[in-house]
């Protein structure tokens, strides 16, 4: 609602965006649902082969050399718990002057440290429309996820990332009627979050301390939600651009005798 009053062109845009792609990952079979009707793709072209992203991450979940040059590289103490606080964006500050933003969603830091024993470091990245990092820009979220103890968001995917490798995610929200009536929340998924959904930092705090990764509540939204190889996309994406590149000489040639024809019914 919020985009759409401010910039018409916006559903049409992003729909004419998705058309221009031939497939899309997504991270298991049972999200493809969502994805259909929320970019009204076809199932055929949704691909469960899991983000590459997140293969990444799971692939050096364990690589101590990798994670310890991170640290290193962005100044983070080995003996630190590392909390990574991921705010997705919000639709009702579109288009709004920063001064008249509203940021009353975002973690208060000072007043969850107060709340938790020593030792703990909040590194914020946000959204790439946001304005509030305290990491360098050359950052990358996946390098941060990989040195996280534990991450908070509000509304971002990015919790699933850390969900695959095991990280706990708690999500803070200040907001939800406002960014609800902005943007839409689906109301299945947040149901499986209800236990790691915190309202204010105290309530945050509290979830942290007691966290449980082998919980059946966070286990299951693993399995729903999480990360499933589906299969070998780096074969699959060779042979796509191996047919596009036979294929590149034929849809040149057409494209060629279309413009001239159009060229030669001008004249």
């Amino acid at each position: 609602f919020y985009i759409c009053e401010k910039n018409k062109k916006h559903k049409k845009n992003k729909f004419y965006n998705l058309k221009k792609m031939d497939y899309i990952f997504t991270d298991n079979k049972y999200v493809k649902k969502y994805f259909e009707s929320a970019f009204f793709y076809d199932s055929d072209k949704l691909l469960p082969f899991g983000y590459p992203r997140v293969k990444f991450l799971i692939d050096n979940r364990d690589n101590g050399s990798m994670k310890s040059a991170i640290r290193k590289n962005f100044g983070f103490d080995e003996s630190e718990k590392i909390i990574s606080y991921l705010p997705t964006w919000r639709d009702y500050n579109h288009r709004v002057e920063e001064e008249e933003c509203d940021f009353s969603y975002l973690l208060d830091e000072d007043k969850l440290l107060e709340n938790l024993p020593g030792g703990y470091r909040i590194v914020t990245k946000c959204h790439p429309f946001g304005s509030h990092d305290d990491v360098p820009n050359d950052m990358e979220t996946q390098e941060l996820l990989l040195v996280s103890d534990y991450v908070i968001t509000d509304y971002s995917s990015v919790m699933f990332d850390a969900i695959a490798i095991d990280i706990p995610v708690v999500i803070i929200e200040k907001d939800y009627e406002k960014y609800e009536e902005a943007r839409g929340v689906y109301e299945d998924i947040r149901y499986d979050l209800i236990p790691f959904i915190a309202f204010d930092e105290e309530e945050l705090a509290d979830i942290i301390l007691s966290y449980n990764i082998e919980s059946p509540e966070y286990q299951n939204v693993k399995k729903k939600y999480g990360y499933e190889c589906g299969g070998d996309y780096s074969e699959f994406l060779k042979e796509q651009v191996e047919m596009t590149l036979r294929e590149y000489p034929r849809v040149m040639q057409e494209k060629a005798d279309r413009d001239k024809e159009k060229e030669c019914k001008s004249v």
